[in-house]
């Protein structure tokens, strides 16, 4: 494959990329779009080679990898730890590797992993930065822009309750994503929507960031198709069609209020089951667990409300998810982006949906039955979905494929533009 006739190399065998990112045995969500972004990259002549710097494997082989990544330009070092204490020495891990494979141009993906700044290298991300300068070796950085919907300040914050410390550490941090920011050659913001912008412009400005500098690509950041296996384990115990409820068993993700929607609904869904499935997590959600289950007790709803408290494989949960009437989304408040709202929305079902930021900015533009955070006004919303035709099936697979072709030869612009301006 060619990328518009473009004839740059850096040393006639084209560009040789070290991409720094978080791809874990077990794979899902944002993950899945960055497997399928490295795989479309692999198919530029202009790129001769992609090493890839991710954490060490703790399950699975070699040979895991080599399916998910056919392409030989694709070569996978599982170096990097995700212990905490050990985090900071990702940074020297990758230098060393750096100078060993005299590579073009460097690439964090998502720099911001869930909770923490610095996403695969931790708090060794400073230090590595650092090493880059000083061999004048150009850095890009692309951020998928879910990670920024609720303020990159608030996802990366530790939860410290003296309020000394926690104003200390959100100095450091800040600090921290200046200087990475100004170290940085290139930046990208890969956005699902257009009306982004607004997030970008806010990110320039608080940054500071040259117009040169930073660019912003849209595209539909979606879950590549994953091979659908149906859990007969499970199904074996659903005596009917069902409505889903997924997620990590917590209390803001209000799973008790669509068991007491459903109670007050109950009589005119007939037999339709509610299916709640999802890990416990913690002791909290050992403690929401029992009490969800008394009240399917207390409710009488043994019979209609069904709760599997297992973290599902990826190929089972989308089985789940596009076999099911319509999905339930009842939180109350989530920080942050959520993948369970990202499945949903490719499932091809009718959403209902509690109407909070985070749910409104990721199902902007999928068909959603919007509620207020209530019993009794999910149980309505219920009732409308119930009536529903299924939507569509995988409605936006063709528009994720050209979208990631479209990102893919945009991040290779990148990546000539910042080699030629070393």
């Amino acid at each position: 494959m060619r990328g518009s006739g473009r004839n740059h190399t850096t040393n006639g065998h084209g560009i040789s990329t070290m991409i720094i990112c978080s791809i874990p045995p077990r794979l899902k969500g944002e993950t899945e779009y960055t497997i399928q972004l490295l795989n479309s990259l692999s198919l530029f002549e202009e790129i001769s080679l992609i090493d890839v710097l991710t954490f060490k494997m703790k399950i699975g082989t070699r040979q895991d990898d080599r399916q998910i990544f056919p392409n030989q330009k694709i070569r996978i070092r599982r170096v990097l730890s995700s212990a905490p204490v050990a985090r900071f020495f990702n940074g020297f891990i990758a230098s060393f590797v750096i100078v060993r494979r005299h590579v073009d141009v460097v690439h964090l993906i998502n720099p911001f992993d869930r909770n923490d700044y610095g996403g695969a290298l931790g708090e060794g991300l400073i230090p590595f930065l650092i090493t880059t300068k000083l061999l004048k070796l150009p850095v890009v950085i692309s951020i998928h822009t879910p990670y920024l919907h609720s303020d990159i300040r608030n996802r990366i914050k530790l939860k410290i309750h003296n309020k000394l410390l926690s104003h200390l550490l959100e100095i450091l941090i800040e600090s921290t994503l200046h200087f990475m920011f100004m170290l940085s050659s290139k930046l990208l913001l890969v956005s699902s929507e257009n009306k982004d912008m607004k997030l970008f412009e806010r990110f320039k400005n608080d940054y500071n960031i040259s117009d040169n500098k930073l660019s912003f690509e849209e595209h539909p950041y979606l879950k590549a198709d994953v091979y659908e296996r149906e859990p007969l384990y499970l199904t074996s115990h659903i005596a009917n069609e069902y409505a889903l409820c997924f997620g990590f068993l917590r209390e803001e993700k209000g799973f008790h209020l669509a068991i007491q929607a459903w109670h007050l609904a109950q009589k005119d869904l007939k037999q339709l089951q509610l299916l709640i499935v999802g890990p416990v997590g913690n002791e909290d959600g050992e403690k929401y667990l029992k009490y969800l289950q008394n009240l399917v007790l207390e409710l009488d709803l043994s019979q209609s409300v069904i709760i599997v408290p297992r973290l599902l494989p990826a190929e089972e949960l989308k089985w789940l998810c596009v076999n099911s009437k319509f999905i339930i989304l009842p939180y109350i408040n989530i920080q942050g982006p959520s993948g369970t709202a990202m499945d949903a929305r490719l499932s091809g079902v009718p959403i209902v949906a509690t109407d909070i930021p985070v749910l409104r900015n990721q199902l902007a533009d999928t068909d959603v039955i919007w509620t207020k955070a209530t019993s009794n006004d999910l149980s309505k919303a219920i009732l409308q979905a119930n009536d529903l035709n299924k939507l569509r099936k995988n409605p936006l697979s063709n528009q994720f494929k050209n979208g990631i072709m479209k990102t893919s030869e945009a991040i290779l612009k990148i990546y000539e533009s910042s080699i030629g301006d070393q």
